[in-house]
């Protein structure tokens, strides 16, 4: 009898555990807009020199040249830019591998000692000329409300891709200047 009353209270953990591995992974959002963000402090740079920084992760990782950044002002010491993001998805049936763009804004916000990176604005490319970029969160919240699982590794492998993305950002805003020839 005690084993049974065990299982009847196990069952319930055992059934929701294997529920959430087949569920849509949460992305982080904001008033429903898909939204990352992090800040960094103690950088041990000045507001100027992070500025430069800020301009040079665009050109060194997403290949903006002079005049690509959407937004730059230096007094205020934002940058930004919309920039593509690709990221392999495999279709688990098949196994065919499909690369996906998403285009997103990245803003890079800089003061004295410390700076904030923000990604937003995520778009899914469309294949079709005639067809406007769809809005990432319409396709995450139609997914998540059927309850879609076999989408889980393409919201996982997005989000993963954003987060070397902001590692990328931080291993390139706290290289040490070189002022020597």
């Amino acid at each position: 009898m005690k084993t049974v009353l065990n299982l009847l209270f196990l069952l319930p953990l055992i059934t929701n555990a294997q529920k959430q591995e087949d569920t849509l992974m949460v992305l982080p959002t904001i008033e429903g807009k898909i939204f990352y963000n992090r800040i960094y402090v103690d950088s041990g740079f000045s507001k100027t020199d992070l500025f430069l920084k800020a301009r040079n992760v665009f050109q060194k990782l997403f290949h903006a040249k002079k005049g690509v950044n959407e937004h730059e002002d230096k007094e205020n010491g934002i940058i930004s830019a919309q920039v593509y993001l690709s990221f392999n998805t495999t279709r688990e049936v098949t196994n065919i591998v499909f690369q996906n763009v998403v285009k997103s804004t990245i803003t890079i916000k800089v003061k004295d000692n410390k700076y904030k990176v923000e990604i937003t604005d995520f778009y899914k490319i469309s294949s079709d000329a005639n067809t406007p970029d769809e809005p990432f969160e319409e396709i995450f919240l139609f997914d998540k409300a059927k309850d879609r699982p076999n989408w889980y590794a393409y919201y996982a492998n997005l989000n993963q891709r954003v987060m070397l993305i902001l590692d990328q950002i931080f291993a390139e805003m706290n290289q040490k200047l070189s002022t020597e020839f």
